[in-house]
């Protein structure tokens, strides 16, 4: 089989084919598909596509409350007809598409090793309701750094997004802006859109705040390559921006130098190799004891979610101390808080006096 893509179906355990997305593929593997031509490539797509479908129709609780069986049906079968005539990214935005008919934001296809997985544009941008902002590029790129996104190839931005938002797994607006961020740098999704078509060289036009308009070609990184984002805004000019973490963790916490504030962040409602979620609460729950800071701002989003029951011993430690007062605790969220984060984010109104402080979560 060859293991083409990740497909997450929450309750459902992995096959041949599909594995659940919180398992991560093992290092260095290639699917056949890497390696497959002519009759071989279609046997092999025809695999996949007939795995999806039995998924999809025998056990996702989903089915029939945004599509039909027959729309899916009909959508696998004409799948099925084109595939002589698609280039293998068509086919993975097909099948995107597909699942993404759902309306489960845990439900889809991601290439998850090998030739399929796109590569990046070496820009990031912000979904914002007036535009997409591109906040920062490598410096090759630099011309477009800050400016607001204006097309991509002939592609005005808005048919850029809809487009998007038809393969990007999403429950509201405020997920799908923060997914389709991750999208809209994809090369190869670009051009299985046909959005632009070379993905080896990606027109980008910006318009900048003097209206000024650039059109910069963005060439993809290969897989391995080396290269460094520099933000609009320059680092550290913002308390809580969301910068590279101290130390690479997931979950930690700071003193901020300037005020008598902890910032704690919990990045993945996981364990983090050998540096626990249990063992990451007792220490911010310490810090809190032996040090008494005056607030305390627990950010949760770049949290996609994983356990949420990890963290109730933590919440549980906040509800109990004078910290757990008006003006004294605050939970930072936004649209990539998802999932296992979202209940966090709800236990944290429930249970404390925290007040919630951003943007809209991607819950539903």
């Amino acid at each position: 089989m060859p293991l083409l893509a990740i497909v997450a179906f929450a309750g459902l355990p992995s096959c041949a084919s599909f594995t659940p997305v919180k398992s991560p593929p093992p290092e260095a593997m290639h699917p056949a598909i890497d390696f497959a031509a002519g009759d071989e490539r279609l046997r092999l797509w025809r695999e996949d596509i007939d795995t999806c479908e039995r998924w999809l129709l025998e056990r996702h609780a989903g089915v029939d409350v945004f599509a039909s069986r027959d729309q899916l049906r009909d959508c696998f079968e004409r799948l099925r007809s084109d595939l002589p005539t698609l280039r293998d990214d068509q086919i993975v935005v097909r099948l995107q598409s597909i699942t993404t008919s759902i309306g489960s934001a845990h439900t889809g296809i991601w290439p998850s090793r090998g030739a399929l997985v796109p590569r990046r544009l070496p820009i990031s941008v912000r979904c914002l309701s007036d535009g997409v902002l591109v906040t920062a590029t490598d410096d090759e790129s630099a011309a477009l750094r800050g400016g607001q996104a204006m097309r991509i190839e002939g592609t005005d931005i808005a048919e850029v997004l809809a487009a998007i938002a038809t393969i990007t797994p999403h429950e509201n607006e405020w997920y799908l802006r923060s997914e389709g961020a991750r999208t809209i740098v994809q090369a190869e999704t670009l051009r299985g859109l046909g959005i632009v078509s070379d993905a080896g060289r990606v027109p980008v036009t910006v318009r900048h705040a003097d209206g000024s308009e650039i059109t910069l070609v963005v060439r993809p990184r290969e897989h391995g390559e080396s290269w460094a984002l520099v933000g609009a805004v320059p680092a550290g000019t913002a308390p809580f921006s969301l910068g590279p973490r101290p130390g690479g963790r997931a979950h930690g916490s700071k003193r901020l130098s300037d005020s008598d504030l902890l910032y704690v962040w919990y990045d993945r409602c996981a364990d983090d190799g050998d540096h626990t979620v249990s063992a990451f609460g007792r220490a911010v729950l310490r810090e809190i004891d032996e040090t008494k800071p005056r607030a305390v701002v627990f950010d949760l989003r770049r949290n996609g979610g994983g356990n949420s029951g990890l963290l109730r011993p933590l919440i549980d430690g906040f509800a109990d101390r004078s910290i757990n007062a008006p003006n004294r605790l605050f939970v930072l969220i936004g649209p990539a808080t998802f999932s296992s984060a979202g209940l966090n984010a709800e236990e944290f109104r429930r249970a404390t006096k925290a007040t919630l402080v951003g943007e809209p979560t991607g819950q539903r």
